[in-house]
């Protein structure tokens, strides 16, 4: 069984960019991912968390500390490495400042992973390699931006208000999506090789295949 923790999405991407906080040993390498025996038999569960890389699974489960944390994305973008305060004597001191801590949130803000509890700096890097993939994206025009915005905005409104309006749209808006993306799809293959219509929607190779055979074969 795998851990499904969801990381980050783009509403248009979705999975094909679905960024994560990864891990990066001292000797450069990345980890495999922990394993848990949760019973007899061929049961167990199996992490990539970072969390279990904090140095206090080391030994139980064979979870190394983390050197740096960095982001990844399942495109196979990684971010740059952020350095992890793994010298012996600040983190025996700042273990020996938690175990001292009168409650349980001092504990924790006296820890040495304290600042890595909120993995906002990698979440930064994977929303600025986003930017990058909607820039180098093809863009569309002003108005056909304008409306599909419009259109989102309406369905939203119609889905509260009127239920059975809104399906009915979303079902005719999903017939012409589909007329329309057969043909676009057909004309993009004709013109381009599939490298050059990735890039122009943001997608990695497989997602631009299945991308495309989605459309072609409606």
């Amino acid at each position: 069984m795998r851990d499904q923790r969801q990381g980050w999405q783009a509403r248009e991407f979705g999975t094909a960019h679905e960024g994560r906080v990864g891990v990066v040993l001292v000797d450069g390498s990345t980890p495999r991912p922990v394993i848990f025996d949760i019973g007899s038999g061929t049961n167990f569960y199996e992490s990539t968390d970072w969390r279990y890389h904090d140095g206090s699974w080391e030994y139980l489960v064979k979870a190394p500390r983390a050197d740096a944390l960095r982001t990844v994305c399942s495109c196979g973008w990684q971010g740059e490495a952020h350095p992890v305060a793994t010298m012996p004597e600040l983190v025996a001191e700042l273990d020996g400042a938690a175990a001292d801590a009168e409650n349980e949130s001092d504990a924790k803000d006296r820890h040495p992973w304290r600042a890595l509890e909120d993995p906002a700096v990698c979440e930064r890097d994977w929303a600025a390699h986003i930017a990058e993939v909607e820039h180098a994206a093809m863009q569309l025009p002003e108005d056909v931006a304008r409306l599909l915005r419009q259109v989102g905005d309406r369905l939203d409104v119609l889905a509260l208000d009127a239920p059975l309006a809104a399906l009915r749209a979303v079902r005719l808006l999903h017939t012409t999506v589909g007329e329309a993306g057969a043909n676009a799809a057909t004309s993009a293959r004709y013109d381009h090789d599939e490298a050059t219509i990735g890039r122009a929607l943001g997608l990695p190779e497989k997602e631009t295949t299945a991308c495309l055979y989605e459309y072609t074969r409606r």
